[in-house]
């Protein structure tokens, strides 16, 4: 326990948050694009089980909030096994060549390098599956949905808490941890103890622009896009590194405006908050920051990507928008030309003169039919 608490006084935290998960994702695609790997070792417990896995494979990462999912391809990129990883308390990635030292979890390459995941307080876990559906959508690298997700839900029960409860709901607020929500709160001038329902009560259905956010915007519009906002600080600035060396560490804790600086007491759920007695003013960073640009996260998803598709509700629509010739770049607004050719981000193709078209939706084996194109058509995906 003096171990723990001497960490997270003096580095903002030892729990991996948005930031630092992103980063390990970064780290493991950067060292393990162009190794193949011939093995793995694992604990082989309740929490990280065996694996089953080709001869010879490669990895590549993606996050989501807290999460972290492997991806093991063959050789021809076939998506063999998907590992979603939550790292609890202190877990993290090595990329090393020492193959005497084990992990919970080690990968093997050709080169004579491992990747392994090394938690020492064994709090993290694994699953063999993609993403928790029960956590909300990324609040950085899918902004849009995850502030619809807080719009649609805002009359729920758990709404009736104080905001810097619900923060720490990963249902609601994917990614988001202790210093991360002292920093938002603060820089949003929002009282860490007003209630999450009262703070969305006027919540536009629309996510603003980056551009549009003044320090008079609605609070909560505020509060959301900071929660995109100040992550992205972190992630772009390799300096604000709270697991790196001594000056990292210490630009890191200097950047913090209240974490370990204001005023300390603990919310509903008897977990510390860091605040100033009357914090209304709000600080928003000039100019707002951009998302990263690695090459990294767009080629980590499988492929082919099969988004699940919602059920729609059902809108009459015209048979000849099922003629050849016309393209539509992507998903929405609501299919109004006429269609031939349908992409989407993920590379998948629909064709109008075919009578089995690429995979789109993973129900029926991953193929759809021309009447559930006419479906889909209708539908507004954005």
């Amino acid at each position: 326990k003096p171990f723990l608490r001497g960490i997270n006084a003096e580095y903002g935290g030892i729990m991996p948050e948005h930031p630092e998960v992103y980063r390990y994702s970064t780290i493991i695609n950067k060292e393990c694009k162009g190794q193949t790997f011939t093995h793995y070792h694992s604990a082989q417990n309740k929490k990280f089980p065996a694996l089953t896995l080709p001869s010879h494979f490669t990895i590549s990462a993606k996050t989501r909030g807290k999460e972290l999912c492997l991806y093991v391809r063959d050789l021809k990129g076939i998506v063999s096994t998907t590992l979603c990883i939550n790292h609890g308390l202190v877990g993290g990635w090595s990329w090393h060549s020492d193959t005497s030292k084990k992990g919970l979890l080690d990968f093997y390459s050709e080169s004579g390098m491992v990747l392994s995941y090394v938690d020492p307080l064994n709090l993290g876990n694994s699953k063999i599956s993609d993403f928790d559906g029960n956590r909300s959508p990324d609040p950085v690298f899918d902004y849009h949905a995850f502030y619809r997700n807080i719009y649609n839900c805002r009359q729920n029960a758990a709404f009736n808490k104080e905001i810097c409860a619900i923060m720490l709901d990963q249902k609601y607020f994917n990614g988001i941890g202790n210093y991360l929500r002292a920093e938002i709160l603060y820089r949003a001038g929002v009282s860490p103890f007003i209630k999450a329902r009262e703070l969305f009560h006027n919540l536009d259905p629309v996510p603003p622009d980056d551009g549009s956010i003044t320090p008079n915007s609605d609070k909560g519009s505020v509060l959301l896009y900071l929660c995109k906002a100040v992550p992205l600080l972190v992630i772009n600035n390799p300096e604000l590194n709270k697991y790196g060396s001594p000056q990292e560490k210490a630009a890191f804790k200097k950047w913090l405006m209240i974490y370990e600086k204001g005023k300390k007491t603990k919310d509903s759920t008897g977990r510390p908050i860091h605040f100033a007695e009357n914090q209304m003013i709000v600080h928003l960073p000039d100019p707002p920051p951009t998302l990263p640009t690695e090459p990294s996260f767009a080629e980590a998803s499988p492929v082919p990507l099969k988004p699940k598709i919602p059920i729609p509700e059902f809108r009459e629509i015209k048979t000849e928008y099922l003629n050849s010739g016309s393209e539509i770049s992507n998903m929405s607004p609501l299919v109004s030309e006429p269609v031939g050719t349908w992409s989407s981000d993920s590379g998948s193709v629909l064709r109008s003169n075919q009578d089995l078209w690429p995979p789109l939706d993973s129900m029926s084996n991953g193929w759809i039919s021309p009447n559930q194109f006419d479906l889909i058509c209708s539908m507004d995906l954005d």
